[in-house]
């Protein structure tokens, strides 16, 4: 039979606001928080159509967490690194996430190919981390320690409205009351599923995938 692997990502399972709340594939969908977030909405609506094909053919879904590692040419995880590396004081919110290998993301995409339950969804995900943990790791890595200053929950609101002003203006990407409320939560996930029936395991730790995302973008000339 074949079988067909669809990449989605963690971003579809949800995110919650407390940090005790870890997230797996049965989390319910949303939809208030996809219809505010175009790429959530693709992600969601991608994998409802992938999945109804499993009626007729192995179709499997990954949902890998944030990544990191070398071949990051566009510098999507590669911002935060590069902004720690450079900035004098770096804003700290109070959220936090899951984060993953780039290798260790392929081993599980071939492994689900090999493994997988058709009409099952995977989380490729490696350590859950505080910003505070994760940009505190990134420092130590680069050999730059920025002062950070740490933001309370209550500022979500504020900043996310000048976010969408600012945003606006600018026509940033990355700068949207979206990308701002979800500094401020938390996205946790589970990778037991991905354990248990592919026999995968996150190899690197996040200080090495930082470690080797740093000599990439150094030997590339992405930073300077």
């Amino acid at each position: 039979m074949n079988r067909s692997v669809i990449v989605s990502s963690a971003c579809t399972v949800g995110l919650t606001y407390s940090q005790d709340h870890v997230l797996d594939e049965e989390a319910p969908v949303v939809e208030k928080l996809v219809k505010a977030n175009p790429y959530m909405e693709s992600k969601v609506v991608a994998e409802r159509e992938a999945l109804r094909g499993a009626q007729e053919r192995a179709v499997i879904v990954v949902n890998p967490t944030t990544a990191y590692g070398p071949g990051d040419w566009t510098l999507n995880s590669g911002t935060m690194v590069v902004k720690i590396a450079r900035s004098a004081v770096v804003p700290v919110p109070s959220g936090g996430s899951n984060v993953v290998d780039v290798d260790d993301v392929v081993e599980g995409i071939i492994l689900a190919g090999e493994r997988g339950q058709s009409g099952r969804r995977y989380i490729l995900g490696g350590e859950n981390l505080s910003f505070s943990q994760t940009f505190f790791t990134i420092a130590e890595v680069v050999g730059h320690h920025p002062v950070f200053v740490p933001l309370p929950h209550w500022m979500c609101r504020p900043m996310a409205g000048t976010a969408w002003v600012v945003g606006s203006l600018i026509g940033s990407r990355f700068l949207t009351p979206q990308i701002v409320g979800d500094m401020f939560a938390f996205k946790y996930y589970s990778n037991t599923r991905a354990k248990q029936e592919l026999g995968w395991s996150p190899r690197n730790s996040f200080r090495e995938s930082v470690d080797r995302a740093w000599h990439f973008y150094r030997r590339e000339g992405l930073v300077r």
